[in-house]
């Protein structure tokens, strides 16, 4: 299993979360974050059709990503896919 930083990042940087009222209805906030790829040898199956081994590894990944950001003070939601 391999966590790799994603070649197009959806979110980058570290920046606070600041909203900024841009009139009567509209607001703006900053976006900053991180998107990581993960793969494996075999990562065109379903999590389903893994093996018990396999699937553990990916959890672990999964576990580790969570963990890292949970250090992170400016990144307030992770969304694994």
């Amino acid at each position: 299993m391999r966590v790799v930083p994603n070649l197009y990042p959806a979110f980058e940087g570290d920046e606070p979360f600041v909203v900024a009222n841009r009139g009567p209805v509209f607001t703006q906030a900053s976006a900053g974050g991180s998107t990581r790829s993960s793969s494996s040898p075999r990562a065109r199956r379903h999590l389903g059709m893994l093996s018990e081994e396999q699937t553990s590894l990916v959890m672990a990944a999964l576990r580790d990503r969570l963990e890292e950001h949970a250090q992170r003070p400016n990144l307030r939601y992770t969304q694994p896919s």
